[in-house]
């Protein structure tokens, strides 16, 4: 890399640092030298500043993922060991230098209110600072507005005290007058410092910069209009944060440019095939903006257009978008060191390598990259290239969080919420969890509801969580943000949420509104829950006819509820016609993914010998088939089978020990079942006790003729039960 020169090389005119051209004989310096590192905390030199962080609506494309290019400002140079500043040079050149950053940024010459004729980087060079400070002092207090604007910024980046606390603002408000610039940060000025942000005055000076030329000031006003916006493909072009944006691209803003081909980027991403052309029109506006911002010089920019090549190999430019990315790493562009990384683990358009990939992602590590410390985190998590190494995972994934990556806090906070590879800890679950939500993660918004709800993941209540964990406020919100921004389990527990009244007040109508959004996503248990209420018609209207198209929908997808409830539906007639032949292939889809209640409804019809010839073999293995896999039911029909010797030799201890395994699962038929071999007392002993004990077990679950005895004993009072009428009757019913 080659340093600035000092003078043209053409006339030797002292130079302002980054200049591209000589401002006495026109010669063009673009292509002599490389840009100064500015320090990252002041203006850049003849060049509008990158967006410090990019708009929430314009965002990362969809590959790669990783936040780290989206929070990049300037290119990296190559990692090397060097000192800070104050250890290489005094404090009076290292404020010079500050100084001349800050004058550059400004693109103010020194002539203009010193009165001399020297440029500003030859004249900075000659003063100490406290001469500098004083001159821009008196000139800015006699009116000047570029001194009044040099001398604000310079108190902002703290380089020179304020007299008093409103004396920078002061300054920006009178140079205003006259400065777009001035205007556009006073606008900022007062937006960050004031109590109640300033919004109003601020966006007026903000407007008023933007119309009067600054493509800073449009770039801002932009993001302003942008902020509540939720991104879609169908933005008009005269929507006014594109308007905005795009004037400032257009006035040659290296930010802008950057951020609205993203932006054509993003959209291009939501149309899959080039079928219409409007994917490809997409990535041409793309291709024009980032190109443009990547000649100039930003390293985001080319970024970006290199993965856009790669993602669109159909435009014959992947293998250039490959050198531009490797070029980018090998210069020391965290960003593309961790998205080439990423690319050799993966070995998408390029031959896996775990080594190169581990190599590329220490290299962006090094420098802080939180995706490439997140995904050397789930390398050794899954020993993915290297050996498993718990330790080294959880020291990167917490690294990566330190940093701001949401995905690693995400992780972590799932993590500690369910136990996995770290002691349970629901506060430690709430702190990570958090933290990912209020940047945007979705899924850490889902998971952070169903903790605040008292709930360990999707569905299973956990009374360990703490009470003051719990907000079921605040977890509803939660939910309603994740499900806004198109999670999809957001958007079926908010619409099952409605549909059953937790946490809110039942609603029909937002129920199937959320169910529906979850549908359109591909969903099987949307489908499956819009069915079910469709079919019930308890928060909504009864629609037999939807209902079954939905059902049949989830089973084309694969449900196996769906599949298992549709076979019930023909079996019974219930909402169609009634047909055993359907009923079987439905059964028959779900057996074969290995549903133990598909066995069990398709074993009893093997049985019965309805809808297929019968074949007891056939339904005794179907039983026990399920039965192994713990279902209640099919333990209890395996044992009929024993108790009758009905397809297998009659063996009453099999019957009893398959019938009690039933019933310790509550199933009412084997309550029932065992009920009536203790009562008859026949082939085990006589225990009218333990038999009444069944049969009101199994009444309690809804056995009618469990309820039928029970009855009977109230009547007789049998058993040593006491006689109660009332409950006699009841029973009899």
């Amino acid at each position: 890399m080659t340093s600035t020169p000092h003078v043209c090389p053409q006339c030797q005119t002292p130079l302002l640092p980054n200049a591209k051209f000589c401002v006495k004989c026109g010669q063009n310096l673009h292509n002599q030298a490389e840009p100064e590192k500015q320090p990252a905390d002041a203006p850049k030199l003849n060049s509008q500043p990158e967006a410090e962080a990019t708009p929430k609506h314009v965002q990362h494309p969809p590959t790669p993922r990783h936040d780290a290019a989206a929070k990049a400002s300037s290119p990296v140079p190559k990692p090397t060991a060097t000192k800070s500043p104050r250890s290489e040079r005094s404090a009076r050149s290292f404020n010079i230098k500050y100084l001349k950053t800050a004058l550059g940024g400004l693109a103010i010459c020194a002539s203009c209110f010193y009165g001399g004729n020297k440029c500003a980087d030859l004249w900075l060079a000659r003063q100490d600072t406290a001469t500098v400070l004083a001159r821009v002092k008196t000139t800015a207090q006699n009116g000047d507005t570029d001194s009044q604007l040099l001398l604000a910024t310079l108190q902002r980046y703290g380089l020179a005290r304020a007299s008093s606390p409103d004396e920078t603002e002061q300054y920006l408000a009178s140079a205003a007058q006259q400065l777009p610039q001035a205007q556009y940060q006073l606008a900022l000025w007062q937006r960050n410092t004031r109590a109640d942000g300033g919004d109003a005055t601020a966006f007026s000076h903000l407007e008023a910069a933007a119309n009067s030329g600054s493509s800073l000031a449009m770039l801002e006003l932009s993001r302003h209009y942008l902020q509540n916006k939720q991104f879609n493909a169908d933005f008009p072009l005269d929507e006014e944060w594109i308007v905005w944006l795009s004037k400032s691209a257009q006035q040659g803003n290296i930010d802008a440019q950057c951020l609205l081909g993203q932006h054509f980027v993003n959209v291009s991403y939501l149309y899959p095939t080039e079928e219409t052309g409007l994917r490809n029109l997409k990535v041409n506006d793309a291709e024009n903006w980032l190109s443009s911002a990547s000649e100039r010089g930003s390293a985001k920019a080319k970024y970006y257009l290199a993965c856009l090549y790669r993602d669109n190999p159909s435009r014959g430019k992947g293998e250039q978008g490959l050198k531009m990315l490797t070029e980018l790493a090998e210069s020391g562009y965290a960003p593309a060191q961790c998205e080439l990384g990423r690319m050799y683990l993966k070995g998408q358009s390029i031959s896996a390598d775990a080594s190169k990939a581990q190599e590329w992602l220490n290299k962006a590590a090094s420098q802080n990259c939180e995706e490439a410390q997140y995904q050397l985190s789930l390398m050794y998590l899954d020993g993915q290239g290297v050996n498993k190494d718990l330790a080294k995972a959880l020291d990167y994934m917490r690294q990566a969080s330190l940093l701001g990556s949401a995905a690693a806090q995400n992780r972590l906070g799932i993590m500690y919420l369910n136990g996995s590879n770290v002691n349970k800890n629901y506060r430690q679950a709430y702190a990570f969890l958090k933290q990912a939500a209020v940047q945007g993660d979705t899924e850490a918004q889902f998971w952070l509801a169903c903790l605040c709800d008292g709930l360990n993941g999707k569905k299973v209540s956990d009374p360990g969580i703490p009470k003051d964990l719990r907000d079921k406020e605040k977890a509803l919100q939660w939910l309603t943000n994740a499900a806004e921004q198109g999670n999809i389990d957001a958007q079926l527990a908010l619409g099952q949420r409605y549909r059953q009244g937790k946490l809110i007040k039942a609603d029909g109508k937002l129920a199937e509104t959320w169910l529906t959004k979850a549908m359109a996503q591909g969903s099987s248990a949307a489908m499956l829950a819009l069915a079910e209420m469709y079919e019930q018609g308890s928060v909504i209207e009864k629609n037999g006819g939807k209902a079954v198209e939905l059902y049949a929908q989830a089973a084309k997808q694969g449900n196996i509820q769906a599949m298992n409830h549709l076979g019930e539906l023909y079996e019974k007639g219930t909402l169609v016609e009634r047909s055993l032949k359907k009923a079987v292939e439905y059964y028959t889809q779900a057996a074969k993914r290995n549903s133990p209640e598909a066995k069990c409804h398709l074993g009893k019809l093997y049985e019965k010998g309805q809808g297929v010839t019968k074949n007891m073999a056939k339904a005794r293995s179907l039983y026990e088939q399920a039965a192994k896999q713990g279902s209640a039911r099919a333990q209890y029909c395996l044992g009929n089978l024993y108790e009758k010797g009905q397809g297998v030799n009659k063996n009453i201890g099999k019957a009893l020990q398959l019938y009690e395994k039933a019933a310790q699962q509550k199933d009412p038929e084997a309550l029932a079942a065992l009920a009536a071999l203790y009562y008859v007392g026949e082939v085990v002993p006589l225990d009218v006790q333990k038999s009444i004990n069944y049969y009101n077990a199994a009444a309690k679950r809804g056995h009618v003729a469990s309820m039928g005895m029970m009855g009977h004993f109230y009547e007789s009072g049998e058993g040593g039960v006491p006689r109660d009428m009332n409950k006699a009757r009841a029973g009899n019913v």
